[in-house]
């Protein structure tokens, strides 16, 4: 998906607390005619609140979620913002974008939550920078009844577990996709997340043609490192297409709020033999996934024919980015390489033992070094070794 707008910013709601209260509360929401998943969304938003750490375990066949709980303390106002309810336990949520703590205001939620003779195991208090509430709304008696958690860590990681999961309707998960980069933007009209991506882009000047459907990952220090290295991938999975995915997945990576995370730090410990300074590290290489379609799910092999197809698309960003060496990941994707053209492609070399395969492909009368090496996520896959075989050949990053 090409996201030249985002509908928070352009409705001005950017920093809207009901708004985003109700796109929450309605997506969790088992009964929900919105989205019509039941209760998918509810279970990955309990892995996300880890309702297990408080011993919340949920009968969703009578779970309600409601929103604006009017309290007794009606002369102030007192409305919790969403609560979850299953007749066994109560669990109240107070959302801050950019409201203030007012005077006994968690207090008086406590308390009302504590009226409805069910468990209240725990009271969430969701804002942007993780900040506890301040003494004014919570005395200290009953602060360790409150968790604190933030838009940036749980939403962000329960609205990308939900993004991901398969029959999703596309107008749901382009909605979590635009809450997604709304959060990421900090709640504002400025550049986004996938704004800086997408300037990034423009700045380094690829264009790919129509063959080229997921756009790789390049690097802001990319063009300028010594020796320019690209690490391909198998495959993208989900169900829902998007010229920036690659991009925006390793972004999500490298700031820790992406779950899926062997195989991101597989590949960058095989180049660095460590994984600090993410951010850094993966501004210095590019990735590209080789196959051009998405797959169901993960662990889920492309079609034959899928990978055949993807051939021109990778010759062409081998042409683009000039890489001196690639590294690929994973049995499958090298056999598909070493198809790719035999009058090209010339194996040099195999390290059998530690199932290392070094070959070279020439493109545009220049040679790239390609290294094959297992899957991050498989049995046989020891980034030690492979970081140690690099070092030794001279091809691993400082």
């Amino acid at each position: 998906m090409d996201w030249t707008f985002n509908i928070f910013r352009v409705a001005d709601i950017y920093q809207s607390e009901e708004i985003h209260t109700r796109i929450i509360a309605e997506l969790i929401n088992p009964k929900s005619t919105f989205h019509n998943n039941g209760e998918r969304f509810l279970r990955e938003f309990a892995d996300s609140m880890e309702f297990k750490k408080f011993g919340i375990n949920l009968d969703y066949d009578k779970v309600f979620v409601k929103t604006e709980i009017i309290t007794r303390h009606i002369a102030r106002k007192r409305r919790v913002d969403f609560v979850i309810w299953d007749y066994n336990y109560y669990i109240p949520f107070e959302v801050k974008i950019h409201a203030k703590d007012q005077e006994r205001q968690i207090d008086d939620y406590l308390e009302h939550a504590e009226e409805q003779q069910v468990q209240v195991p725990v009271f969430f208090y969701l804002n942007r920078d993780g900040k506890e509430p301040g003494k004014i709304s919570l005395s200290d008696i009953n602060k360790h009844k409150v968790q604190t958690v933030t838009f940036k860590k749980q939403i962000v990681d329960w609205l990308i577990r939900c993004s991901s999961l398969s029959g999703v309707p596309k107008d749901v998960r382009v909605i979590m996709m635009h809450m997604i980069d709304n959060i990421d933007g900090n709640f504002t009209k400025g550049d986004s997340v996938i704004d800086l991506i997408r300037d990034d882009l423009i700045k380094h000047n690829y264009e790919w043609s129509k063959q080229v459907q997921f756009h790789p990952w390049v690097g802001s220090n990319y063009e300028n490192m010594p020796r320019k290295i690209l690490l391909l991938g198998d495959s993208h999975h989900g169900d829902e297409p998007g010229n920036d995915i690659t991009q925006y997945v390793v972004q999500r990576f490298y700031q820790h709020q992406l779950k899926q995370k062997q195989f991101f730090n597989g590949i960058i410990w095989t180049l660095y033999g460590n994984k600090s300074d993410l951010e850094d590290k993966y501004n210095n290489i590019a990735f590209y996934n080789y196959v051009q379609e998405l797959v169901s799910g993960p662990r889920v092999r492309p079609p034959h024919d899928d990978y055949i197809a993807a051939q021109e698309p990778f010759v062409e960003v081998l042409e683009k980015l000039h890489p001196d060496m690639v590294i690929s990941f994973g049995y499958t994707l090298r056999w598909y390489l070493q198809k790719l053209t035999t009058d090209n492609w010339k194996v040099h070399s195999a390290d059998i033992k530690h199932d290392i395969y070094e070959s070279s492909l020439c493109v545009k009368n220049k040679s790239v070094l390609i290294y094959s090496l297992p899957h991050p996520c498989g049995s046989k896959f020891n980034r030690q070794v492979y970081y140690k075989y690099l070092l030794k050949h001279g091809l691993s990053l400082p």
